[in-house]
């Protein structure tokens, strides 16, 4: 080989690392990208499993807070008694189905309230059993009307006044009174606290 060619050789091995390194910090900002990306990713999925298990547990807590009340529920038990319902498993599946679920198995289970396998069923025998202080009787306030008012005189359902205690309160006095008050104020019986 003459001097010429090892020269040329050396320029062109030269240009290669220059072009090597080049390329070593594309792949360097390309992976820093990829990792922003990648946090990003886990967030957003986070996040979205996070409103998803919210929504879910609203359409849950509205069923079952119906459920409850027509069984005649104290409106101050409703707390103890949602909190019972996240307890023992009950979700909405991918359909807005009310499910029982096994936290650890993510499989459909019988009820620890006698076997139950419906929210109807799982009300009625927690009535019967555990919870039976949970649906015990009280007084409710009349307007000299013979209609339902809340302590503050005000409709329950509507945005600004909503109460849950009261719409509680109502819907045991007079289911199609409550229902009149909800629909007044743009609501329904069992519809989550307008943000």
């Amino acid at each position: 080989m003459s001097d010429g060619q090892i020269e040329r050789l050396q320029e062109e091995n030269s240009a290669l690392r220059a072009e090597n390194n080049g390329l070593r910090g594309q792949l360097a900002q390309v992976e820093a990208r990829a990792e922003t990306v990648e946090k990003s990713n886990k967030k957003l999925v986070s996040e979205r499993d996070e409103a998803i298990t919210k929504y879910r547990r609203g359409i849950a807590h509205n069923e079952f807070s119906r459920l409850a009340l027509a069984a005649g529920i104290v409106p101050d038990a409703l707390g103890d008694f949602l909190a019972r319902v996240d307890a023992a498993g009950w979700t909405v599946d991918e359909v807005d189905d009310l499910a029982l679920v096994d936290s650890k198995t993510g499989k459909s289970r019988r009820s620890d309230y006698g076997g139950a396998t419906t929210p109807t069923e799982w009300v009625e025998e927690l009535k019967r059993t555990t919870g039976r202080h949970l649906f015990q009787g009280t007084g409710v306030r009349t307007n000299t009307g013979g209609g339902f008012e809340s302590s503050t005189g005000r409709n329950p359902w509507a945005k600004e006044t909503w109460d849950d205690t009261a719409q509680a309160l109502a819907y045991r006095a007079d289911p199609a009174k409550a229902e009149a008050m909800a629909k007044v104020a743009g609501s329904r019986i069992g519809a989550l606290k307008p943000a």
